[in-house]
């Protein structure tokens, strides 16, 4: 039997998805592939801001109990992002970190980076795959605070779920608006010619986990002085050179 052909059993009793009617009242883990949320934007007069309506496609934050018993009058939503965009822009963050570090120095002002132009991913090489690698890897390990890793959804030959694939949810893009906005918006765009009638909703354990995921986002504790690990390092070896040392003169 091979591993792909053990796993299957286990993906039947655990789905990472629901499919469900797109008019169904929202709730926790509901996924929406074209959304308006507001978005308050810069503005250069008082009271310096304005709001706009952006689309992204988003995931259902708010807990599945408040929005059943009618407790949320707002409603919160995390933005997804394609984990193909997220490792394009990461790899590309690096390059041209490196990029500007190559730059002489006294010169930063006249080189001109184009970053499009620092990878060519038509044609990526090894080591940039093997970067995609261990950029998925930290990602489910949870080593990026401020993003999580949502498993794709596959169309079957005979299967009318939608399909999904690899996001990632940027927990620190999150957007709230007044519940009954997100319910007549809803209705709106399930009515939008060519509009799918289903929508994917994460299901347990796998939404408990974004929520755990989300809360420590935002429950970290920033800590004036941190342990130096070098300095911990060097304080366990000495100590335990002085153990051996002693253990072998009692001997």
């Amino acid at each position: 039997m091979t591993e792909v052909s053990k796993l299957e059993p286990e993906k039947e009793k655990f789905p990472w998805y629901e499919e469900v009617d797109a008019g169904m009242p929202l709730t926790q883990g509901d996924i929406i592939p074209n959304f308006i949320v507001p978005m308050v934007v810069t503005d250069i007069k008082p009271p310096f801001f304005s709001m706009i309506g952006a689309e992204f496609p988003v995931i259902v934050m708010t807990q599945a109990c408040d929005l059943e018993q009618n407790k949320a009058k707002n409603i919160s939503f995390c933005v997804l992002e394609p984990l193909s965009e997220f490792s394009k822009k990461l790899l590309l963050d690096e390059a041209e970190a490196v990029a500007k570090q190559n730059i002489p120095k006294g010169k930063e002002d006249e080189v001109k980076i184009n970053r499009e132009e620092l990878i060519n991913f038509s044609d990526l090489k090894n080591g940039k795959q093997k970067r995609i690698n261990s950029i998925i890897k930290d990602l489910k390990a949870g080593r990026y605070v401020d993003f999580h890793l949502l498993n794709r959804n596959e169309i079957g030959e005979n299967d009318t779920t939608s399909e999904l694939d690899y996001y990632v949810v940027l927990l620190k893009q999150t957007y709230q608006m007044p519940i009954e906005s997100a319910r007549a918006l809803i209705a709106y765009l399930v009515q939008e010619p060519g509009a799918s009638k289903k929508r994917l909703r994460l299901s347990p354990p796998y939404r408990e986990h974004l929520a755990q995921a989300y809360a420590n986002t935002y429950s970290r504790i920033g800590l004036p002085i941190d342990i130096e690990p070098t300095i911990a390092q060097g304080i366990i070896v000495h100590n335990l050179k002085e153990e051996a040392i002693k253990q072998a003169e009692e001997q």
